[in-house]
């Protein structure tokens, strides 16, 4: 019997190295406490050449490349790729404005047309979204081009760098607009720094309460928050989570430790978690090996051993097998629907989506 596909359900690729380099010496990780010696960060810059190459090397079958695009986070990028001697004060002429015109905003919120198309069919791309860049209706019309026509197969929101609440109004005609094609949301969640905290795990139950029928991935399992998590996910059954980057950060000061971890995935499902690496922040092998030392996850493992001896043992080990756990649900994206069509019809896809 054919074995799971392994899939990266969290990681990003950037338009250039450079691009990369900035983000990820930019976006510090603040909120698990000083970094414990075992998280890696990878030697990798990110564009789609180092994706594809990382994959190939850790034995991933499909990736979702998740994009960020925030105005002050653009305004950062393009102040420090400023020539030397330019003027780097507020109100300046080279002071790059706080509002960028909206057709630049909307293909940055791509992460670069190319991601759209590359891979050859196994990288999956969510499109960025910023109610602060275009209007409502704007932002939705936007979605839909990038899902019609681009092949976009979700959304990425990050509230703390965004400064939006989950639920926030101005986000309402997207949200319809995924639930009407069947794209699917992945929320970045933690604590911010100060107040307002905009993506605690309890920051999302009015956005779950809201749009029940919203694909909505909880990235971070709550991150710095975690143990805000299980009560979210009690309260509101649909929702799915990831464990990227918090299961690199296990053992720091304000992180799970890894039977803390376990027993979270536990209670939560382990069939509602997801692999994610966060790449290319940490390493693409390391989250993967990381699952084995859980406790929990060690038993599985032992109990998948032993049914191999059994008959059934094909059927049995491949529900109990932690890889498998740590895969997306069967049809989280591998179906997208237009307006009008039939439920769960496949829209031009040019090779046959993966049920994840």
């Amino acid at each position: 019997m054919a074995k799971s596909p392994l899939i990266d359900v969290h990681m990003h690729i950037y338009e250039t190295k450079s691009s990369g380099e900035w983000q990820k010496t930019s976006y510090e990780i603040w909120e698990y406490g000083p970094r414990p010696a075992s998280v890696q960060f990878s030697r990798s810059s990110g564009d789609l050449a180092d994706a594809e190459r990382a994959m190939a090397a850790a034995g991933y079958d499909y990736a979702v490349s998740v994009n960020l695009f925030g105005m002050e986070l653009t305004r950062g990028e393009a102040i420090a790729a400023l020539p030397p001697g330019l003027t780097r004060t507020p109100g300046s002429a080279h002071w790059p404005r706080s509002m960028l015109p909206c057709r630049t905003a909307s293909a940055r919120s791509t992460g670069g047309r190319a991601t759209l198309s590359a891979g050859g069919g196994r990288i999956l791309p969510f499109v960025a979204l910023d109610p602060w860049a275009q209007g409502p209706e704007d932002n939705a019309a936007h979605l839909r081009d990038l899902a019609e026509r681009h092949g976009a197969r979700g959304v990425k929101l990050h509230p703390v760098v965004q400064r939006f609440t989950p639920n926030d109004p101005r986000l309402a005609p997207s949200y319809r607009t995924c639930v009407e094609m069947g794209l699917v949301v992945l929320a970045h969640s933690g604590t911010a720094k100060g107040s307002p905290q905009y993506a605690e795990p309890r920051a999302f139950a009015d956005l779950a309460r809201a749009w029940p029928d919203l694909k909505l991935i909880v990235a971070h399992l709550g991150g710095g928050s975690w143990r805000q998590t299980l009560e979210l996910a009690t309260a509101f059954p649909q929702l799915w989570f990831d464990c990227c980057e918090i299961i690199e950060w296990t053992g720091a000061p304000n992180a799970p430790t890894t039977a803390e971890l376990a027993r979270l995935i536990r209670d939560i499902g382990s069939h509602r978690v997801m692999l994610g690496t966060d790449f290319p922040g940490t390493t693409w092998t390391a989250p993967s090996s990381a699952s084995w030392t859980c406790p929990s996850w060690r038993a599985r493992r032992r109990s998948r051993s032993s049914a191999k001896t059994r008959r059934d043992s094909s059927a049995s080990a491949r529900r109990r097998a932690p890889r498998g756990a740590l895969s997306p649900p069967r049809g989280l994206l591998g179906r997208r629907r237009t307006a009008g069509s039939r439920r769960g019809h496949r829209h031009r896809w040019s090779r046959p989506a993966p049920r994840l």
